[in-house]
């Protein structure tokens, strides 16, 4: 399986007019060996892929996890004295590279311009979502992972309804969710909001010591991750009897997400623009007397919760068999409440599969 993912990587360089491909991102490193357990934060570890070979460059703290897990790469333990930029040299050199691509969107400039400063007569170019493009088209175990994540999400909300009562803080509720999801033996896939009354209004509102008062609105955004593969669900809930104007509010956002599915579900038709989406959603809430959705109706979801392919007015990629996006419509007003429903779905071949099973009928508690 990783074995096949380098190939089309390798296979790729020539379209980028490169001899070599450094990996910074530890998503991509991740996705190309099978290892999640390199900090995102931290430079722990390193990829060149050549036309020929593949090299991981890390420390002694992983150099056995990178023996039993990734056997089919060159590993290359660096320390202090034996730094990678010494040692990625003398594989550059060994590979004749002339022009190695680097990760633009990953790397600092003065990481890219130091390593620069040490190499000879070889340039550094870089290039945009190499990996990513190849990573956008899910395998069945991808599939598999991110099916079980979604499975996870939904035992997630049906847990925490049960906690939402008058006087429980965010939070309180968010501590409560993201350890249900880590006791049943996943991980969170972003930040949970959790977001009450007026604060569901702030699409990536920080839950505070908001206190869930009696007759107020609640915003569930979470997700699981499962084996590193991520879900990503929104809910909105009510508490007491909501009033006209928030039911009307709601009505029209799940209806939004309605007319936004029944389009992406006619993806393989031809004329299908993905961007349409996302107008046939605010054309739905224009009609019910609301403002457009005030970021992109989706995203990709994969190893991480925001990847390729974007579903938004500015989008024009193709929706193919495999990839995996989510549905997002949401309506704002400022000071008062929001509505936001979203599923992980995932793209067929003669339609899609909504991953996300929980109900989107408003509950009200």
């Amino acid at each position: 399986m990783f074995e096949a993912r380098i190939k089309l990587l390798q296979d790729s360089l020539v379209n980028h007019e490169v001899d070599g491909l450094l990996i910074t991102s530890s998503y991509n490193i991740a996705y190309l060996t099978g290892i999640h357990a390199f900090s995102i934060e931290e430079r722990e570890a390193r990829m060149i892929v050549t036309k020929q070979n593949i090299y991981l460059f890390t420390d002694a703290r992983y150099t056995q996890m990178v023996k039993d897990m990734a056997t089919f790469v060159n590993l290359i333990e660096v320390s202090t004295d034996n730094p990678f930029s010494k040692t990625a040299l003398e594989v550059l050199i060994d590979e004749k590279i002339k022009q190695l691509g680097f990760e633009e969107e990953n790397i600092t400039y003065k990481e890219a311009a130091d390593f620069e400063e040490k190499l000879t007569d070889i340039d550094m170019i870089p290039v945009e979502e190499v990996v990513e493009n190849i990573r956008i088209v899910k395998d069945n175990d991808e599939i598999e992972k991110i099916r079980q994540a979604c499975t996870l999400s939904d035992r997630g909300y049906d847990f925490i309804l049960k906690h939402l009562k008058p006087g429980v803080t965010e939070i309180e509720i968010k501590i409560l969710l993201e350890n249900f999801i880590r006791s049943e033996g996943g991980s969170t896939s972003f930040e949970s909001i959790i977001a009450f009354g007026k604060n569901s209004a702030i699409p990536h509102h920080l839950s505070t010591t908001t206190k869930l008062r009696s007759e107020d609105c609640i915003l569930l955004d979470f997700g699981a991750k499962i084996e590193g593969y991520c879900s990503d669900m929104t809910r909105t809930v009510y508490v007491g009897k909501p009033d006209e104007k928030f039911q009307k509010m709601y009505e029209a956002t799940n209806g939004a997400q309605e007319v936004a599915m029944d389009y992406l579900k006619t993806h393989m038709k031809k004329g299908f623009e993905i961007q349409k989406t996302q107008e046939l959603a605010n054309s739905h809430l224009a009609t019910n007397g609301f403002p457009k959705i005030p970021h992109a109706i989706g995203h990709g979801v994969g190893l991480q919760v925001h990847e390729l392919p974007y579903v938004s007015p500015f989008a024009d990629e193709d929706l193919v068999p495999g990839m995996v996006i989510t549905n997002e419509p949401g309506v704002y007003v400022p000071n008062l409440y929001g509505v936001r429903i979203e599923d992980t779905v995932l793209i067929t071949g003669d339609g899609l599969e909504i991953l996300t099973k929980s109900p989107k009928e408003l509950v009200i508690i």
